[in-house]
């Protein structure tokens, strides 16, 4: 188990440029950039002390800018500015698999292998990183080092994710749309309303999440073009409760407008922004048992549009602290892209902030903030 406590502190660029020249004289660039993965030489510290042409280009840096970080630095973690001390020290570090791969080497001297889920800050905006790291102890003349390599492991992820989604999901609710045609072929021609609506329910569901997954597709690839416009957030927001109502996801569920819901007008893609409030809708649903309340709204907000989704459910806290990874999901293999699209819509196209709670007492909102026109 991994220790709670990892020390922050860290030597000095002079001692780390020491460490780094005596590993060069006893191996050569040329050694390490055989490797065929990115890779980087830790002090016990778990500074970068060395790393190979792979690891540079991966990371976006020079080798004299990327002596002494750490990897979540190195890498550009979003959440490794978080505390003065940095990578391994924020409360989301201890759900990091890069993270205890590396402690584990270091206390158990023992290679070992971890998946990490990295949100990390990209051109554009906020890029996920899907990596398996091994982290391997290196005894040499001048005290204890540890190689670490990365591998990236997003095509496999994806693969997985698609499968679950076509052989379960999409499969599933085909199948259904398939019994429910059937049953209007054979239902008395004077009363083929409820099976037709039940039908109209389950097509629902199949498009939005074929949509779902194009659209995430084209955003990862940059693809994606916004398109802006003048809307009513209160309108929009009654709009999709109508329409969401008739969502699988919401049977045996209630769905209300919350109360102090308000008009407010902004400009802005109003595709993506259905998209960002469909995922969040999912999620709150998913979240709530049989017999249970999801509450939709927008109201002004200092001169925002703020849009937010609650239930009652409270998360744990592995849960909150990974929530927003685009591989971690708390239903099984094959998840986890609501929350995490929900992040990557609103930093990165809707150029607006996303935050959430969930507390004992209170139960869980996600929040969307958006400039209000």
């Amino acid at each position: 188990m991994m220790r709670k406590i990892i020390p922050g502190n860290r030597l000095s660029k002079e001692a780390i440029e020491r460490q780094h020249d005596e590993l060069r004289k006893r191996s050569p660039s040329e050694f390490f950039n055989s490797f065929p993965l990115p890779m980087a030489v830790l002090n016990p510290l778990r500074q970068i002390v060395f790393c190979n042409e792979l690891f540079l280009r991966t990371a976006g840096m020079d080798d004299q800018d990327i002596l002494g970080k750490r990897p979540g630095e190195a890498m550009r973690c979003i959440y490794a500015g978080d505390t003065e001390d940095g990578c391994g020290t924020t409360p989301h570090c201890r759900v990091c698999g890069a993270l205890r791969a590396v402690i584990e080497a270091i206390d158990e001297n023992r290679a070992c292998e971890r998946e990490c889920q990295l949100l990390v800050q990209d051109e554009p905006g906020i890029k996920a990183r899907d990596l398996r790291v091994n982290a391997s102890p290196w005894v040499t003349p001048d005290g204890p080092f540890y190689i670490v390599t990365i591998a990236d492991i997003e095509d496999q992820k994806r693969r997985q994710t698609l499968e679950h989604i076509f052989f379960h999901d999409i499969l599933n609710t085909a199948g259904g749309a398939k019994g429910l045609t059937r049953m209007l072929l054979e239902a008395p021609e004077e009363d083929p309303r409820e099976a037709a609506e039940l039908l109209d329910s389950a097509l629902f569901g199949l498009v939005e999440e074929i949509k779902k997954q194009k659209d995430l597709l084209l955003m990862e690839q940059g693809q994606f073009a916004t398109s802006l416009s003048d809307i009513e957030g209160l309108a929009a927001v009654r709009r999709l409760a109508r329409e969401f109502r008739a969502h699988p996801k919401s049977e045996g569920r209630t769905l209300r407008l919350a109360p102090d819901a308000a008009e407010v007008s902004l400009s802005t893609d109003p595709v993506l922004l259905r998209r960002t409030l469909v995922n969040m809708l999912l999620n709150a649903m998913e979240a709530t048992p049989a017999g249970g309340t999801v509450t939709i709204g927008v109201r002004p907000d200092n001169g925002d549009a703020l849009f937010w989704v609650h239930n009652k459910t409270v998360m744990d806290e592995p849960t909150r602290l990974q929530v927003f990874k685009r591989s971690f999901s708390t239903k099984g293999p094959g998840r986890g892209l609501g929350t995490y699209s929900i992040r990557m819509l609103t930093k990165n196209y809707l150029h607006g902030e996303v935050d959430f709670t969930s507390e004992e007492g209170e139960g869980t909102t996600f929040r969307i903030r958006l400039k209000a026109s």
